[in-house]
């Protein structure tokens, strides 16, 4: 038994301590310590990563959970990297350190009520942090969503509950023994378990994505409140399906099947329709929350593989367009996107490798990503999946060549201020366009490392 695996929550959750109750401190100063937090917990997921797998009390480090603590703590670094521009307030950003503490402890878990309540804390500080921005002032909205995330996770908790009961076990490698015991017969009870948690599910994959394509404007801390959620929530559903659940996948495939086309033809289909690039983002959130969901049909591990290279190349490109999204002037209307690439050379450069990241275009991290879904959609026979997963990817292409060509129209008034640049998108941005590409051109440490955690399951 060893501590270990829980140092990169406990260094998080002590920067998120010293941030909460240091009220007094200045917006540098609170994002620095932010910044040190992530940087520290990464750090520590990184060093994790490269040891043997530790377990510890009730949590573990395998290559999963390292993998999914570096992503999730790039999901939240949007609101360390726009705090120059857009200087988010301390208790925000408490808050979202709390929440990704809670994320890295639920990918961290390994035992199912653990998993489900750490979850339940993620969507409920998500939901102070995306009611906090909403178009309606006051504590309506906060309340509204607060209401809608406590059902959440109380439907969530309830159905592992059941699952508990119906095996007798908590701790999810049990479950996979007593669950792949019974599964010839595993009666009504445990398929009716995971039915719930699914449904509970519907708040950070569809809810807070919504919540944020229906906004007029939207903050940086509003945007992460997305998407460490979103993330944290699609890396519990991969372990889940991938181990504790994953002998009963005859019971869940149709509906996950069906889920995922949904999203992902809902998603692709909402984003080319929106004109503002922020409703458009939030649409694409509902798009990857299928996107995964479809590379956990096939039983080869290279739907596994998939999900984890999906979850790497769209969180990293949702971030990246996230800082630009919440640091260009006067974001709420369409207008401001025209041209924007002439006016921020190195905003546009970030801002349209992010959506041809999310299109699945070559030369991209998101292009391998994609065609090893479709490899093993392909070995397993899915081949209406393969379809829709196809379809909503043309629709996903049009909306963020939509948005590209948005962001290079040449306009004759935009080149007249093009010394007019109120705010550039951060350097840091443009590191992350830079490591998209870079991944998706030399893509064979980035497999490889997939590769290695899928092995985990």
């Amino acid at each position: 038994m060893s501590l270990l695996p829980a140092v990169p929550f406990v260094i998080v959750t002590l920067a998120a301590g010293v941030i909460v109750l240091l009220r007094r401190l200045g917006d540098e100063t609170a994002a620095g310590l932010a910044g040190i937090g992530l940087a520290g917990a990464g750090a520590a997921a990184a060093l994790l990563w490269r040891g043997d797998p530790l377990t510890g009390p009730g949590v573990g480090a395998d290559p999963f959970t390292c993998a999914m603590g570096l992503v999730l703590c790039g999901a939240a670094a949007p609101a360390v990297l726009a705090a120059r521009h857009v200087r988010p307030r301390p208790p925000q950003l408490g808050v979202i350190l709390l929440t990704l503490a809670a994320a890295l402890a639920a990918v961290a878990a390994r035992d199912l009520l653990g998993v489900s309540a750490a979850l339940g804390v993620v969507w409920m500080g998500a939901a102070f942090l995306v009611g906090a921005d909403a178009d309606e002032r006051g504590f309506v909205p906060i309340v509204r969503l607060a209401t809608m995330a406590g059902w959440a996770g109380a439907v969530l908790l309830f159905g592992a509950a059941l699952a508990v009961v119906s095996v007798g076990v908590s701790d999810l490698d049990a479950i996979r023994l007593r669950v792949a015991a019974v599964s010839l017969d595993p009666g009504l009870l445990l398929p009716a378990a995971v039915a719930l948690m699914g449904a509970a599910c519907a708040f950070g994959l569809i809810v807070l994505p919504l919540q944020v394509a229906s906004a007029h404007e939207v903050s940086v801390e509003a945007a992460v409140g997305t998407l460490v959620p979103l993330t944290a929530t699609l890396a519990v559903i991969v372990r889940l399906f991938s181990t504790a659940f994953d002998p009963i996948r005859n019971d869940w495939v149709p509906v996950v099947s069906v889920s995922s086309g949904l999203l992902m033809l809902g998603g692709a289909v909402g984003a080319l329709v929106q004109a503002r690039l922020q409703r458009a983002v939030g649409w694409l959130g509902v798009t990857y929350a299928g996107i995964v969901l479809a590379a956990l049909v096939p039983t080869v591990r290279g739907g596994t593989e998939a999900a984890l290279l999906l979850m790497v190349g769209w969180t990293g490109a949702l971030a990246c367009a996230v800082v630009a999204v919440t640091t260009v002037p006067g974001r709420d209307a369409p207008g401001p996107l025209a041209a924007f690439g002439w006016r921020d050379g190195r905003g546009g450069f970030a801002l349209t490798v992010a959506l041809l990241t999310m299109a699945g275009l070559p030369a991209t991290v998101g292009f391998p990503a994609r065609w090893r879904l479709f490899e093993a959609l392909a070995a397993d026979g899915r081949v209406e999946l393969a379809l829709t997963t196809a379809a909503a990817g043309l629709v996903v292409l049009a909306a963020c060549l939509r948005l590209v060509r948005r962001i290079w129209e040449p306009m004759p008034s935009s080149r007249v201020r093009l010394g007019e640049r109120q705010v550039r998108v951060p350097t840091a941005a443009v590191v992350v366009a830079v490591v998209l590409v870079g991944l998706g051109i030399w893509a064979a440490p980035l497999i490889t490392a997939a590769a290695r955690v899928a092995a985990t399951f």
